[in-house]
């Protein structure tokens, strides 16, 4: 097992074996790395056989260690087991259930955890092997161990959920990771987006670079957490708005295509999608999981573009309506459904917002309204 750069130059993990039962355990992690993608497991860049008979698999490096040498606060904990558990429930409902979850097999890229090691896996179909029961059995384990002799309230709500047991599979192990601690209220449900209307006229104020931003996900809901330290460059303090103007806006300068409004200033900026990845000058979001497709528009006639994202895995469009700041996380909403969809980008409506188009199979398209 080795560690070395592709031709994109991005760091892979190279593992070879000879052949017998050690190539036989690596085609099967291979198999199985195809059909967990985008939910939260290593990516598989390369199956391929060698001139001596042995297999090469190549995967994508995670470089952000494992549970087995990472010391998480309970608060963190938290989210990367439930974001654990919720990928875990969707493998089980792709019919693979992992079976070896344990800490070193858990790596960690930020707040989202990335499972491997596969190769003790059961596929779909097959009689023998792990169950879903397993997996969740040494998931509550996992965090039980986690926890260590951490104390107070959010090390105590973690200690309860392992005391519940599996009951309900992954996903409810997943709801109790989540529930509001014990006398506090849930947050209240989003207002309804407002109906679409005529552009406001538009102030050009100061420029605000964008943050750089990661997602952490399961199979439901896409959270979009902060990596930047901080939104304002220099003394900390955002530069004040200067007063309207009765002379004639500046103009914008003309930026290469793909390009975006993201700050709402009135001006666009150089935009790169490149699968769930959206790039601006020196900053990027993940907004998606590996496998899924994103594109940025105004969606909601806001004058403001902001990421969509089909989920590769189930379809489902998530729409996001900011971009994360520091300290601050934006969670997306569901909008429509695009079942298989291979590619998504933004198209001007006549109300001077965007629809989202996405590609189909086939090679057909289709234009959703995400408002």
């Amino acid at each position: 097992m080795t560690l070395r750069t592709d031709e994109d130059g991005r760091p892979v993990l190279v593992k070879r074996a000879e052949t017998g039962p050690a190539a036989v355990r690596l085609r099967r992690e291979a198999g199985a790395l195809e059909l967990a993608a985008g939910v939260g497991a290593v990516e598989l860049v390369e199956l391929a056989d060698e001139r001596d008979g042995g297999v090469r698999l190549v995967t994508a490096w995670v470089g952000g260690g494992s549970l087995a040498t990472a010391r998480l606060q309970p608060e963190r904990l938290a989210r990367v087991a439930r974001a654990l558990a919720m990928d875990l429930a969707a493998l089980h409902a792709r019919g693979l259930v992992h079976g070896r979850v344990a800490p070193d097999h858990v790596l960690l890229d930020g707040d989202r955890p990335v499972l491997c090691g596969f190769s003790a896996c059961r596929l779909p179909g097959e009689a023998e092997g792990p169950s879903a029961e397993d997996d969740v059995a040494a998931l509550l384990a996992l965090l039980d161990v986690a926890l260590g002799d951490h104390r107070g309230d959010a090390a105590d709500r973690l200690r309860a959920v392992v005391a519940a047991g599996a009951g309900g599979g992954a996903v409810a192990v997943a709801d109790r990771l989540a529930a509001p601690p014990p006398g506090r209220r849930p947050p209240p449900p989003r207002e309804p987006r407002r109906a679409p209307g005529p552009r406001p006229p538009r102030r050009r104020t100061e420029r605000r670079p964008p943050v750089g931003a990661l997602l952490a996900a399961g199979a439901g809901a896409v959270v979009l957490l902060v990596l930047a330290a901080s939104l304002w460059r220099g003394n900390g303090t955002p530069p004040r708005e200067p007063p309207p103007s009765t002379t004639t806006a500046p103009t914008c300068p003309v930026p290469p295509a793909p390009a975006a409004d993201l700050d709402g200033d009135g001006c666009q900026e150089p935009v790169r999608v490149r699968g769930a990845v959206v790039a601006a000058g020196d900053h990027r979001w993940a907004v998606g999981d590996q496998g899924d497709v994103a594109a940025v528009g105004d969606w909601d006639c806001d004058g403001r573009a902001t990421a969509a994202v089909v989920r590769a895995a189930t379809g489902q469009v998530w729409v996001y309506d900011a971009w994360a700041t520091a300290g601050r996380t934006v969670t997306a909403q569901p909008g429509p459904e695009a079942p298989g969809a291979t590619a998504a980008r933004a198209v001007a409506a006549p109300e001077g917002c965007d629809r989202l188009e996405v590609t189909t199979p086939g090679g057909g398209r289709r234009v959703l309204d995400l408002r």
